[in-house]
C-alpha cells in the first residue's frame, strides 16, 4: 500500500513505505488499517515535512461500531442476505439505489502546518471513499483505547502510541473526530490527526 497522496511520489524514500505491522500498548496489529494509517502518515513525513496534522473529512453512513473492526463479519452477514435473498430482486434494488445515491463520495484532505493550509484536496477515489472510512476510523478508536458508548458522540478527542519495530519507528498520534448527523443515518465525519514520526530508539531514550 504505497501512493495513497498520488502525488510527487519520486519524494518517497526507495524502501518500503508504511508498516507491515506495529504495536500498540504492546499488542500486535498487522491489518489494513495498521498498514494504511502508518502508509499515509509516511508518505506526509516524506512528502510534506512540514506538516503537522491533517483533516479527514467525509459523508458516510451508519454508526461506529465494534462490528467494524472486523469487515469479514460484515461480508458474512451480506453474504448469508445474498444466499437467502432473491437474487433478481436484490440486484434490482442494488441499481435503484445506486441511480440515486449514485457512486460512493470522495475523501477530502487538508494539511496544516499549525495554523497555516498547506492544502486540500480529494483523495483518489480508487485509493479511498466514504464508505471505506468508517472501517479505519473505528481502528483508531480502539488504539486510542476510548470507550464504545463514546464512538458516536459529537466530539471524541484520543490518542495513542504505535511501535514499528522492524522498521525502528514510532508513530505518536493525538485525534478529534466530529460527527454531526446530517439525515436518515448519513453522518458528516471529520477527523483531525495531530501526528509525530521518529526513531524508536530515541523515542524510549
Amino acid at each position: 500500500m504505497a501512493h495513497l497522496l498520488n502525488s510527487d511520489a519520486e519524494r518517497l524514500p526507495a524502501g518500503r513505505v508504511g508498516a507491515q505491522r506495529f504495536f500498540v500498548r504492546g499488542v500486535l496489529f498487522d491489518n489494513a488499517a495498521a498498514k494504511f494509517w502508518s502508509t499515509l502518515l509516511d508518505e506526509l513525513v516524506e512528502i510534506y515535512p512540514a506538516c503537522t496534522e491533517i483533516a479527514v473529512e467525509a459523508d458516510t453512513g451508519g454508526l461506529l461500531t465494534p462490528i467494524l473492526l472486523n469487515p469479514e463479519k460484515t461480508l458474512q452477514s451480506e453474504l448469508e442476505y445474498i444466499k437467502d435473498a432473491d437474487i433478481r430482486r436484490m440486484f434490482d434494488e442494488i441499481i435503484a439505489a445506486l441511480e440515486v445515491i449514485g457512486p460512493p463520495c470522495p475523501v477530502r484532505i487538508t494539511l496544516r502546518a499549525g495554523a497555516s493550509v498547506l492544502e486540500t484536496r480529494d483523495l483518489p477515489i480508487d485509493c479511498l471513499d466514504a464508505e471505506i472510512v468508517p472501517f479505519l476510523l473505528v481502528w483508531l478508536l480502539e488504539w486510542g483505547n476510548m470507550a464504545e458508548f463514546a464512538w458516536n458522540n459529537e466530539r471524541v478527542t484520543g490518542g495513542f502510541r504505535a511501535e514499528d519495530r522492524e522498521r525502528s519507528l514510532e508513530y505518536d498520534v493525538a485525534f478529534t473526530l466530529h460527527s454531526r448527523h446530517l439525515s436518515e443515518g448519513l453522518f458528516h465525519r471529520c477527523l483531525d490527526l495531530r501526528f509525530r514520526r521518529c526513531a524508536l530508539a530515541a523515542s524510549r531514550g
